[in-house]
C-alpha cells in the first residue's frame, strides 16, 4: 500500500515539482472518476499539514498513516456495530472491506469513484443493509450510449444484491425506493438460466421499466 501511495503521489505531481497543487488534485482524481470540486478541496485540507495550498510527499504519505489502523485499536470493534455509513464525496473507487460490517443498514457513497458493478460483491453478504445511494458515481451515470446505461447499472445492482445472489434487505437506491418491477426485470435480464436472459435478439433497453427513465 506504501508504494502505491507513492505512486499515486508521482502520477499526480505532473510538473515534477516535488508537490501535488488544488490541480493536479482535481486532474489525478477526475481520472478515476471523482468530479466533485468538493472532494477535492476535502482531500488537500486533510493532507496539507503545511497549510500553502500544495501537498508534498511527506504530508501525501502521512495521510495513509493516519488512516492505518493499529492492533488493538478499540476503535475497530465499534466499527462492527457500525449501523450507518457516508462515504459520499470521497476519493475512492472501492468498498473492500465493508463486508465486515455485519451491522450495516445504510450505505452513502454518492459522488465517488465507483465505476465497476464487483466493487460492490462486498455488500452482498450484508443482510441488515436496505439503503445504497451510488448516485453521481461512474457506474450509475448515464454515459454516450444515453441514459439507459444507469438504469441497467441500476437493474444490475438489484439482481447482485437481492436474493437469489445476494443476502440484503436493499429496498432504496440511489435515494429512490425499488419497485416490484424492477426486482422481475434484474432477474429476467441478468439471470443466465432465465428465457430472456437467453434470448439474444431482445433490446434490454425497449424491455426496462418506463419508471427508470423518470
Amino acid at each position: 500500500c506504501f508504494d502505491e501511495m507513492q505512486d499515486a503521489f508521482y502520477a499526480m505531481d505532473i510538473d515534477a515539482s516535488g508537490k501535488i497543487s488544488k490541480k493536479e488534485m482535481r486532474e489525478g482524481l477526475l481520472s478515476i472518476g471523482i468530479t466533485s470540486r468538493e472532494a477535492v478541496d476535502r482531500l488537500l485540507s486533510r493532507v496539507d499539514s503545511s497549510q500553502d495550498g500544495e501537498a508534498d510527499l511527506r504530508e501525501f504519505l502521512a495521510l495513509f498513516n493516519r488512516s492505518r489502523p493499529t492492533v488493538g485499536d478499540p476503535g475497530l470493534a465499534q466499527l462492527a456495530k457500525l449501523q450507518h455509513l457516508d462515504l459520499s464525496l470521497n476519493p475512492i473507487t472501492h468498498l473492500h472491506g465493508l463486508d465486515q460490517l455485519q451491522n450495516l443498514s445504510s450505505l452513502w457513497a454518492s459522488g465517488t469513484g465507483i465505476a465497476d458493478l464487483e466493487e460492490l460483491r462486498p455488500l452482498a453478504e450484508l443482510e441488515q443493509l436496505c439503503d445504497l445511494d451510488l448516485s453521481d458515481t461512474p457506474m450509475m451515470r448515464p454515459n454516450d450510449e444515453g441514459p439507459e446505461n444507469a438504469a441497467c447499472s441500476r437493474l444490475k445492482t438489484i439482481h447482485l444484491l437481492l436474493a437469489p445472489n445476494g443476502a440484503t434487505k436493499l429496498q432504496m437506491l440511489n435515494q429512490h425506493l425499488i419497485a416490484a418491477e424492477e426486482v422481475v426485470a434484474a432477474r429476467n435480464f441478468h439471470d443466465e438460466n432465465h428465457v430472456q436472459y437467453q434470448d439474444t435478439r431482445r433490446d434490454d433497453a425497449q424491455d426496462l421499466p418506463p419508471s427508470l427513465f423518470l
